[in-house]
């Protein structure tokens, strides 16, 4: 298969060597998304055009591509870079879903009028999410692009290309945050057009079967000393300004995510919109399993039975996630989020954070792999939901005859309280103290290995012990 898909691909690039060629997979192209082609008098362009945008794609008598431009309508043509290099790889897979891009900014209820309106307000919308970055940036002159993703008002913000939507990345872990700063070529890593890893959204705008109020210019207004603070001010929404559109913001996922119905609530509460899809809610842990996992999870077999079996280096874990079933944890998955107001973006922002870091948290207790037969030094862990986001670990103490348990409260992505709760022998024979294990999930963001961190640091107080006894 992968090889045909090769062969594919080379006849594409050996087809489209000249102009006639070149152009008739351009129409072939346009043809499926819906668009219309026409070459210049002079056959040194063809025209991709549609009623509110076209695209002009300059070209050599041999083929050669010499640049792309795009123009919305009223607006002043831009070229795009992205789009010459497409075609000069005769990538026209990609090609084609960047013209499918563009045709979706227009994709609402209406007529040409609105559909321009529409877009009016999705540029209004992406020119203040770009000063407000800006103005991180101003304040924050020394954040780096993990900085900026974790704790920017916007994420890290990379502006509309073509037919990209603008993209906002607001959370990277830690194994993605190391594994890039172990790349070669670490010194471009933070640049603008380093390719994005960590978790992000895309800033769409959509047709809706009702209507919203949705301001139709930018809303920050630039002082100085808004620029100082690095905090924008929003003009008031007056009826010239808000304008009601068949249409809606949204923050897209590029795959569903999971997330807890308490945490939608919140981000209902702040824009006033639904965001609960057709999907009933369901047992969160069963729904960050089958997220979490690439092979399906029998649907005959309940969750809380499941045994996760985690390696780390020589040792070996095995977690058990339980559901208080009285008051169940439940979650959905969500596709999209929507919204009105660029000033409510940061909020949404931080919430996702929280939500990330959470099933970040618990998501490491996660392995396709089970426990069937007892491993050489295998640790039982268990792993009980408690209330919002905070969930304990429980575990026997490894040289007393206690039941130990560690309680972590994901208060937002960048605090996470521990408490330990064992008796008190068995805490000091522990070696750890909660602000150790608070230091360690904060470093780290994984459970097993926190784990593995509060039991290494036991083992050590017997070793203390008899070399003290050795010595005296």
């Amino acid at each position: 298969e992968y090889l045909l898909s090769c062969l594919e691909r080379l006849q594409k690039v050996l087809s489209a060597a000249s102009l006639p060629s070149l152009f008739n997979h351009l129409e072939s192209v346009a043809k499926q998304k819906g668009l219309d082609t026409h070459l210049s008098p002079t056959s040194t362009a063809c025209y991709i055009t549609s009623d509110l945008f076209y695209l002009e794609i300059q070209i050599e008598p041999d083929g050669h591509v010499i640049d792309v431009i795009i123009a919305h309508h009223g607006e002043t043509p831009e070229s795009c870079e992205e789009l010459v290099q497409l075609l000069r790889m005769k990538n026209f897979d990609d090609f084609a879903k960047s013209l499918e891009g563009l045709s979706n900014l227009y994709q609402v209820p209406g007529d040409r009028k609105i559909k321009t309106k529409v877009y009016q307000v999705l540029k209004s919308l992406e020119m203040d999410l770009n000063t407000m970055a800006d103005m991180y940036r101003f304040r924050k002159s020394n954040a780096d692009r993990v900085t900026t993703i974790l704790q920017g008002p916007v994420g890290y913000f990379v502006p509309r290309n073509g037919g990209n939507p603008t993209t906002l990345e607001y959370f990277i872990s830690p194994y993605d945050q190391l594994e890039k700063r172990l790349e070669p070529g670490t010194i471009i890593i933070f640049s603008s057009t380093a390719q994005i890893s960590g978790m992000k959204v895309f800033v769409t705008v959509e047709g809706i079967s009702t209507s919203c109020k949705l301001p139709i210019t930018p809303l920050i207004q630039n002082s100085q000393q808004d620029i100082d603070r690095g905090i924008p001010t929003f003009a008031p929404l007056t009826e010239e300004v808000n304008n009601e559109l068949p249409a809606c913001f949204f923050l897209k996922f590029p795959e569903p995510f999971p997330m807890l119905i308490d945490l939608i609530q919140k981000i209902q509460n702040l824009t006033g919109l639904s965001v609960m899809e057709q999907s009933a809610s369901v047992s969160f842990y069963e729904l960050l399993a089958k997220s979490e996992m690439k092979s399906p999870i029998d649907p005959n077999k309940i969750l809380n039975l499941f045994q996760m079996h985690v390696i780390l280096y020589n040792l070996h874990h095995s977690y058990v996630l339980y559901m208080d079933k009285e008051k169940p944890l439940l979650g959905t998955l969500v596709s999209k989020i929507p919204f009105t107001h660029p000033m409510q973006v940061s909020s949404i922002l931080d919430i996702l954070r929280h939500q990330a870091a959470y099933n970040l948290l618990v998501g490491s207790c996660i392995s396709e792999k089970r426990t069937k037969n007892a491993a050489p030094e295998l640790h039982h862990f268990e792993v009980h939901s408690l209330n919002g986001t905070s969930f304990s670990v429980s575990f026997w103490h490894p040289f007393s005859d206690n039941l130990t348990h560690v309680v972590f409260d994901v208060l937002n992505s960048r605090q996470i309280s521990c408490e330990l709760h064992t008796e008190p022998a068995a805490a000091a024979s522990l070696g750890c103290s909660e602000e150790f294990i608070s230091r360690v999930v904060h470093y780290c963001m994984s459970i097993p290995i926190t784990m593995r961190a509060i039991l290494k640091k036991a083992a050590k107080i017997p070793e203390d012990c008899n070399m003290l006894t050795e010595t005296v």
